[in-house]
């Protein structure tokens, strides 16, 4: 008899839970995991399509911090390319005039958060700080001590941005204590791979290939792809800077299939480059021309500039180191209109000033001739 009496009044307190709950506001933090979990494991285009309608949802509630919290959603999806942070820093600060004047913390902390990486990728360093402390005070104020170990790493990742390694190790170490205090490895994962980072352009290769793989390891036992790619490339690249070429290339190599199977192509532009400008170090000119073109290729089927830089660039060396010069002329006018189209003054007088030299080079051939 007891034991039904109990059972009858924990069904009645879960339909009273249920009945005094805002289902709707539930419906919003199951839609925000979910594309969160997305997002992790390289799933864009069904983080892209939650995001969506997690915007369509806030915006037909009318209710202020829903609405803010869809234009910070909507802002993500901007984020993921990046060459829409203008139009992602447009809903960002739309959300921020909403929050403001309604202040709800967690949305505040998404806010600051938000902003300080749109900036920091941008180049506007001051300003990634300015946030991210304000990102720092807010969970300080309101006990969000879970958010601390990610802004933190947040702030190492700036300063790598402003190419001050040094500066970076402190908040990034930092950053792995508290999430290892709190068993988050997402964070660490984070940390120990931008830590990594740091170590490699402070010239310390053998600490960062620890702290990388270190950083790969959990990243695959949590499933996220995306940071597992970067890692392997990290890794490939620290072998690179080591002179270990055919180290190296399985590196690359593993990321670029990851990022091609999760459909990461700018990425995988990154990992095809590294690969092709690894075989030029190596004299391996053939393979270099073959990985080389399938990166330009790709370059030019996403729009993506920097990688179409590189990719011309490497295979004009080779083709100069071929002998095929016609090619490489070919190849270094791509380089130079693209990095005109960059707005990368110096880097295309150097590249214009080379095009010459071979113009000439060629001139002198065909009079001893």
């Amino acid at each position: 008899m007891r034991k039904q009496e109990k059972s009858k009044n924990r069904g009645l307190s879960i339909r009273t839970y249920l009945e005094n709950m805002d289902l709707r506001r539930l419906f919003f933090s199951v839609l925000w995991e979910r594309m969160e979990m997305y997002r992790r494991v390289g799933m864009k285009d069904r983080a892209e399509e939650d995001m969506r309608y997690f915007h369509e949802c806030a915006v037909e509630s009318k209710e202020s911090d829903l609405v803010s919290w869809g234009s910070i959603v909507l802002s993500n999806i901007m984020y993921l390319d990046m060459g829409r942070m203008a139009e992602a820093e447009k809903h960002l600060r739309k959300a921020g005039k909403t929050l403001l004047k309604n202040p709800s913390p967690n949305l505040l902390f998404l806010f600051f958060n938000n902003m300080a990486n749109l900036m920091s990728f941008t180049g506007r360093t001051r300003g990634a700080l300015y946030y991210n402390k304000k990102a720092i005070e807010v969970c300080a104020e309101k006990a969000l001590k879970k958010e601390v170990p990610m802004l933190y790493s947040n702030r190492g990742l700036t300063y790598i941005h402003m190419k001050k390694p040094e500066k970076a190790k402190e908040p990034l170490k930092r950053s792995i204590l508290l999430a290892r205090k709190s068993n988050d490895l997402y964070t660490e994962a984070f940390a120990l791979l931008h830590l990594g980072i740091a170590q490699l352009y402070l010239g310390e290769y053998e600490n960062a290939l620890e702290l990388l793989h270190g950083s790969l390891e959990i990243n695959d036992k949590i499933g996220h792809r995306t940071k597992s790619a970067m890692c392997l490339n990290a890794i490939g690249f620290a072998h690179r800077l080591m002179k270990e070429y055919q180290n190296a290339l399985p590196f690359f190599d593993r990321a670029s299939r990851i990022n091609a199977e999760i459909g990461d192509k700018r990425s995988q532009v990154t990992n095809l480059t590294n690969m092709g400008l690894t075989y030029n170090e190596m004299n391996a000119w053939g393979k270099a021309e073959s990985i080389l073109k399938k990166g330009l290729v790709l370059s030019i089927e996403i729009g993506y500039h920097l990688g179409e830089y590189e990719c011309s660039a490497g295979l004009g060396d080779a083709y100069k180191a071929l002998k095929r010069i016609p090619e490489a002329l070919r190849a270094y006018e791509h380089t130079a209109a693209t990095a005109k189209k960059m707005n990368l003054h110096s880097e295309y007088a150097e590249v214009a000033a080379h095009i010459e030299q071979l113009k000439n080079a060629v001139r002198k051939t065909r009079e001893k001739v």
